[in-house]
């Protein structure tokens, strides 16, 4: 399984937070042996940066009864009240306060990690005072559908990170109905969440540590020579979507992330590369080739996500030169970055970011 050191790189680069990374000590991302214990500490110390440089804040509706008029009076719920009787009206009015979605979010978060009994005792003294930090901010009922509502402007960018652990918090808890207690699944057993994740990585992954390649924003994969007999037989067709597309004065690269607990087939005692990965990369290249045929001859590259598992393959297939390597996740963060920048070959220019250079 990842060691959790290398599932919070793994998380920093994919949500394009490197910043983020220094707000758990390398030394203590290796006592971590959860990730729960990665979640909480996490939180919690980004909590206490939030508030050390000032929770955002913002415009809140407020409605209370008032001996004068503040904002606009609320003429029907006076009219079934008694409050004129005594002089008094009710007005709802705005006031800048903390008490907004994001840090509501972050607050309830920390409470249904309070409510795990799997924390390390010393994490859970962090996430309550984290917890304890975010007084006043109500708790409320975190739902998958509140993330997509959450607005912040270029100051309260530091949350993005938070909120994206929140939301890991949230899909990854279960709650006890009958108790309350919440239990976790470790999302690093689930290959379809780790392929998204690994494949968010390496593209950016490559976005920061090198120069040599440009990574294409635009992934389609235009079928080459597609007519239909209508313009609407042509909707049938689906899309294809390559995970890497990298580009230089001399090479052009179509690149596709796997993940498997087990990358390699086995049939009578030989182990072979998946048929339906070959058959999927070069149908990209094919078709790339077809709809952008000026510059070099275009070349794929398979990279498998690994755990203890090492192998490279060199091939010509159908005219183009197409690679299969992995990546070992379970090696020290330097050494994957070593990994990752040979899967493009010799004389890539390195930048300087380096999550483990504390």
């Amino acid at each position: 399984m990842i060691p959790i050191r290398n599932l919070y790189y793994l998380l920093c680069y994919a949500w394009g937070h490197l910043e983020e990374s220094d707000l758990v000590d390398s030394t203590e991302l290796e006592r971590l042996d959860n990730v729960q214990n990665l979640f909480g500490k996490v939180l919690a110390e980004g909590v206490f940066r939030l508030t050390r440089r000032g929770l955002g804040q913002g415009y809140i509706k407020v409605t209370e009864e008032l001996a004068g008029i503040r904002g606009k009076l609320q003429v029907a719920a006076m009219a079934t009240t008694a409050v004129r009787a005594r002089g008094r009206t009710i007005c709802t009015y705005e006031v800048f306060s903390p008490d907004v979605l994001h840090n509501q979010i972050l607050r309830s978060t920390l409470g249904m990690l309070l409510r795990t009994h799997s924390l390390d005792p010393a994490i859970r003294e962090d996430v309550a005072l984290a917890h304890e930090r975010l007084d006043g901010v109500r708790t409320i009922r975190v739902t998958s559908r509140l993330f997509r509502r959450v607005q912040l402007n270029r100051n309260q960018r530091h949350y993005r990170f938070l909120l994206h652990i929140c939301r890991l918090v949230h899909e990854s808890l279960l709650i006890d109905e009958q108790t309350g207690d919440s239990h976790f699944r470790d999302f690093r057993r689930n290959d379809q969440r780790m392929w998204q994740l690994f494949e968010d990585f390496v593209r950016e992954f490559f976005r920061v540590e090198q120069n040599t390649f440009r990574v294409l924003d635009e992934r389609k994969v235009p079928w080459g020579g597609l007519t239909g007999k209508t313009p609407a037989d042509e909707t049938y067709v689906p899309e294809m979507a390559a995970d890497v597309l990298l580009e230089s004065s001399s090479r052009r690269i179509v690149l596709d992330t796997k993940f498997y607990s087990k990358p390699l087939s086995h049939r009578w005692g030989s182990s072979k590369l998946r048929s339906t990965n070959l058959y999927q990369l070069l149908a990209y290249l094919q078709n790339r080739q077809i709809s952008s045929p000026l510059g070099p001859r275009h070349e794929g590259i398979l990279l498998y996500a690994a755990v203890g598992l090492t192998f490279a393959v060199d091939v010509n297939l159908a005219g183009f030169r197409m690679q299969a390597r992995t990546v070992d996740l379970s090696l020290p963060f330097q050494e994957i970055r070593g990994e990752m920048l040979k899967v493009l070959g010799r004389g890539e220019v390195q930048r300087s970011i380096d999550p483990e250079a504390k």
